[in-house]
C-alpha cells in the first residue's frame, strides 16, 4: 500500500510526533512518502534515518504559492499514492483541493486540536478552516480526530457530522516508563538535589498550555516549605522569552525552575 503524507510542518510538535510514530510503526510493510508544506524540521530527518522520502515544498507560513500547489500535484501524479493522509487544517485544504485535479485515491484528514490558541485569532487559519468545513462533505472519506470534542468544536464551525472517527492518541510504553537510573542521571546532569521534589512540563510557549497557572501553583507549593525543582521543556522555555521570566520572577520561583529549551 502507498501512502502519501501532507502536513504543514515537521518541526517539534504533538501533531508531527504522532505522524513519526505511525510511519516509524508500518514502515515496514507501507510504502510512506511524506510532504511538508514549510521545512522538514526535526522530525524531516527522523523519518529519512529510517528510509523515508521527505519532500519540503518551503512555502512561507501564511502564503498561498502556485508554484506549491503545482509541486503537489506534480507528486501525487508521480507517486501514484493509494491513499493521501493529510494532517493539520492547511494541509488538509491543500492536500485536498489538489488531489481533486490530480485524480487522485480517497483522501483522509486529520485535525489535532479543538482550540488554535494564538492560531485561532488569525483571520488566515479562521478562513481556511471555514473553507475545510464547507468542503468537508465532497473531500475526505474520513476525518481523523483525537478526541470528542475536536469532533465537536469543528462540527460546530461546519465540518460534515458523518465524516468523523475518534482515534484517541496513544503511548508507546516501550519509550515511556519508569526509569530509577535515567532519573539519576538526570539529577546529575541538571544538579538537582535527591532531597529536592523534580517535577517538568514538556510544552511549547502557548496560552493552551496555561504556564500561567502552573507558575502560580508551584508558587503555592513553594509557600508551603516544599524542596523541588520543575524543568520546562518546549520551544520559547528560555531565559530569552521575556514573558516567561517575568511570570517567574512574579511568583519568585528563579531558583526553583530550570528552563531547558527544545529537548528530545
Amino acid at each position: 500500500m502507498k501512502v502519501l503524507h501532507v502536513i504543514t510542518d515537521l518541526g517539534q510538535g504533538g501533531a508531527e510526533s504522532v505522524l513519526y510514530e505511525l510511519i516509524k510503526a508500518t514502515h515496514k510493510t507501507i510504502d510512506h512518502n511524506v510532504v511538508s508544506l514549510h521545512s522538514e524540521g526535526v522530525y524531516g530527518s527522523r523519518l529519512r534515518k529510517i528510509g523515508i522520502n521527505i519532500i519540503s515544498l518551503d512555502i512561507p507560513r501564511g502564503k498561498l504559492r502556485f508554484i506549491g500547489l503545482y509541486k503537489l500535484r506534480k507528486i501525487i501524479l508521480g507517486y501514484s499514492p493509494d491513499l493521501i493522509h493529510t494532517r493539520l487544517y492547511h494541509a488538509d485544504l491543500m492536500g485536498g483541493v489538489v488531489s481533486l485535479f490530480a485524480g487522485a485515491p480517497p483522501v483522509i484528514w486529520t485535525i489535532h486540536s479543538s482550540d488554535l490558541g494564538r492560531l485561532y485569532k488569525t483571520w488566515k487559519t479562521k478562513l481556511v478552516r471555514r473553507i475545510c468545513a464547507s468542503l468537508s462533505n465532497r473531500i475526505p472519506s474520513r476525518i481523523i480526530v483525537d478526541a470528542k470534542n475536536t469532533r465537536r468544536v469543528n462540527v460546530q464551525v461546519g465540518y460534515a457530522p458523518n465524516k468523523f472517527l475518534v482515534i484517541n492518541n496513544g503511548v508507546d510504553l516501550s519509550n515511556f516508563y519508569w526509569d530509577n537510573i535515567a532519573g539519576q542521571e538526570l539529577r546529575q546532569e541538571l544538579q538537582v538535589q535527591e532531597d529536592q521534589i523534580l517535577l517538568g512540563l514538556v510544552a511549547r510557549w502557548d496560552p493552551l498550555k496555561d504556564h500561567s497557572n502552573l507558575l502560580q501553583a508551584l508558587s503555592i507549593v513553594k509557600s508551603n516549605g516544599r524542596k523541588f525543582v520543575c524543568l520546562l521543556v518546549g520551544n520559547e522555555m528560555t531565559s530569552q522569552n521575556v514573558a516567561l521570566m517575568k511570570l517567574i520572577q512574579k511568583n519568585d520561583l528563579d531558583e526553583h525552575v530550570l528552563l531547558l529549551g527544545p529537548r528530545s
